[in-house]
């Protein structure tokens, strides 16, 4: 049995990284390591440099949030935000590389969610800040008029807007760029000397649909460049001479379509290059740590991550084309471009996250963090297999136990993805690895809905627990056939959030699984409408209807609730705004009324994101949870 302390000891050992920044002559990197202290039950980051094929570390008094190079030599950041008398001040520093200490300090009258160094004097300043001040002088309530009113990872946010300001460092005084819409996203265009940005406007009820400006810093002209409320932007910036976005219609495949790029000029958009597949990085992962995706314009192109099969890699946008660019690692997590150098962060294979320097087509190791790990990874033994279902191409895996005997039979565990456009691939992933190493054959793939794939493939609205339920199945009969040592009759199921449905689902409908455990998962799509932060959209969309009470329930794991009879673990977070605590409960209390063996944790203060950022206590108690479930009932 595998103890607290081994899982804690791993934790101890883990480094991650993220916040690629380069300087302005592209010839160093900046980036964050991030390690996790189980004793101050904190994540600690450290900044570090890369050049010329040496890293060093930057050492500071201050805690940078979100850091930046000032200019070749020195770096700005922002070290803490605070409330005082009710308003936010952020300070801003900046450092010189080779110093301890920084060597000009800002106050800076809002919290401070992103900035750009424009020039010498002059910062973009993206702040948080509320729509009334008046609303929260009153800490003991909130007084809510909108919808949506909060978000999973940052609670009550029905009385936040982020707004662009210049600030000028020489007479610290700052100028407002934005009119009162919530800022989303942001691009600067130093060549043009122009800010666009996505904002949406401030609605009774949140639309995922915005619109994008311009802002001329020279000129100080502020110009809506599309004012239609029928597209969801993602990014914008220009490119030979035009004004390039991204963006999805959601008509034909609903929230989870696939982005397009698109030519915009005189508030109209046309198709400028077209696109089957996810943009961005859906390959799972419990040993990242707030990676962004990014979109880079490099040398008069574009470059962005796109998860096509089983890989994230990084493709080219060039004359109205789409290609393949690198795509030498299994998953490209973050990336820049140095002068003569391209600079991945990522997982290849069965490693831990890397940083990687390519040049001259070749791969180099920056970092060599898997060499903590190289027992955990040597028998990491992971098996592909192809398969058909539902006239589709699959693929799915299978993690041997460790110590495996040919001779003896072994049982085994279906783990199932969130999203459900997201995807499992060949990375490592640590709660499969304490599966293995407890005696488990651990198997998984990539239903109907996953991403990976087209828009049709991905396209599961109005067949949850359907097709994506006979993929699922059919993929353990094909286990239950090749691999003679997994035995039938103690086989267990796990997923979260779409993963924590399907398991909910499965043991509705069928009781080949001994034991389940779901987690932050949906039980009932009606009250899920009402009580999710995405609710009042994703669920009528998902279920490919307007409001239908019949329908919705009939696609909801509760209508089966009586059919279970599979011992339950269910784990949950109480500030969990995507999946609410309430769908956890009430399966929790049918499955005891029901006299169904099952036991629900909640962990406090934590979110939908618990196994992947939630405090380190929490992330290891959960391990033991579900080891222990495990080792209970199978």
């Amino acid at each position: 049995m595998i103890n607290k302390d081994h899982i804690i000891n791993d934790f101890k050992k883990f480094r991650f990284v993220n916040s690629f920044e380069k300087n302005p002559s592209s010839d160093m990197l900046m980036f964050k390591q991030i390690k996790m202290n189980y004793d101050k039950n904190v994540y600690e980051s450290k900044l570090f440099c890369y050049k010329n094929g040496e890293t060093f570390r930057i050492r500071n008094q201050k805690k940078p949030i979100i850091s930046k190079f000032y200019d070749d030599y020195s770096i700005i950041y922002v070290s803490k935000s605070e409330k005082q008398s009710k308003r936010f001040k952020s300070i801003i520093s900046i450092q010189d590389i080779s110093a301890k200490k920084s060597n000009q300090d800002f106050n800076i009258p809002f919290d401070i969610s992103d900035f750009f160094v424009i020039d010498k004097y002059t910062i973009l300043v993206l702040s948080n800040e509320k729509i009334d001040e008046d609303i929260d002088k009153e800490d003991f309530k909130q007084e809510i008029e909108r919808i949506n009113f909060v978000e999973n990872g940052a609670g009550y946010t029905y009385n936040d807007v982020g707004r662009l300001y210049l600030y000028n460092l020489s007479t610290q005084k700052y100028n407002k760029i934005s009119d009162d819409y919530h800022v989303l996203d942001v691009t600067v265009d130093y060549k043009a000397k122009k800010i666009y940005y996505i904002a949406n406007r401030i609605k009774q009820i949140y639309s995922p649909f915005n619109k994008v400006y311009s802002y001329d810093i020279g000129l100080g002209d502020n110009v809506c460049l599309y004012d239609k409320d029928d597209v969801e932007f993602t990014y914008i910036n220009s490119l030979d001479s035009e004004m390039i976005v991204m963006a999805s219609y959601q008509k034909d495949y609903g929230v989870n379509e696939n982005i397009k790029l698109y030519r915009l000029k005189d508030n109209t958009l046309s198709l400028y290059a077209d696109n089957k597949y996810g943009i961005g990085n859906s390959i799972n992962s419990d040993i990242r740590y707030k990676t962004k995706g990014s979109i880079k314009k490099h040398k008069n192109a574009l470059y962005f991550q796109l998860t096509k099969d089983e890989k994230c890699s990084i493709y080219k946008l060039e004359n109205g084309n789409i290609e393949l660019f690198f795509d030498n690692i299994t998953s490209v997590d973050e990336y820049e471009f140095l002068q003569d150098e391209l600079i991945v962060y990522g997982f290849n294979r069965q490693n831990i996250g890397e940083i990687y320097s390519y040049k001259n087509n070749s791969l180099k190791n920056i970092t060599e963090f898997s060499q903590k790990f190289e027992k955990h990874i040597n028998s990491y033994k992971l098996e592909e297999i192809e398969y058909n279902s539902n006239n589709s191409n699959m693929k799915g895996y299978i993690l041997y136990p460790q110590n495996f005997d040919e001779n003896k039979k072994y049982p085994a565990i279906l783990c199932i993805h969130g999203g459900p456009k997201t995807l499992y691939s060949s990375n490592f992933i640590y709660e499969m690895y304490l599966l293995s190493k407890q005696g488990y054959f651990v198997f998984f793939t990539n239903p109907h809905g996953s991403d990976g794939k087209d828009n049709e493939f991905a396209d599961i609205r109005g067949k949850y627990g359907t097709v994506d339920y006979d993929d699922l199945m059919n993929f353990t009969d094909i286990i239950l056939q090749k691999y003679n040592a997994v035995d039938s009759s103690r086989l267990g199921v796990m997923g979260g959030s779409y993963g924590g449905y399907m398991t909910n689902c499965i043991i509705g409908k069928t009781d080949r699984f001994k034991v389940a455990v779901t987690q932050r998962c949906i039980s009932n799509w009606i009250s899920f409408y009402s009580t999710s932060d995405i609710g009042y959209y994703f669920a009528t969309d998902q279920n490919g209807c307007n409001f239908d009470v019949q329908k919705l329930w009939e696609y909801s794991p509760l209508k089966n609730v009586k059919n279970i009879k599979t011992p339950t673990l269910i784990i949950h977070s109480d500030e969990d705004y995507r999946c609410p605590l309430e769908q956890a409960v009430q399966m929790f209390t049918h499955l005891k009324l029901n006299n169904i063996k099952t036991k629900l944790v909640i962990y406090k203060g934590e979110n939908h994101d618990l196994s992947r950022t939630g405090k380190i206590k929490s992330r290891v108690s959960r391990l033991e949870q579900i080891l222990k479930w495990f080792e209970q009932n199978l």
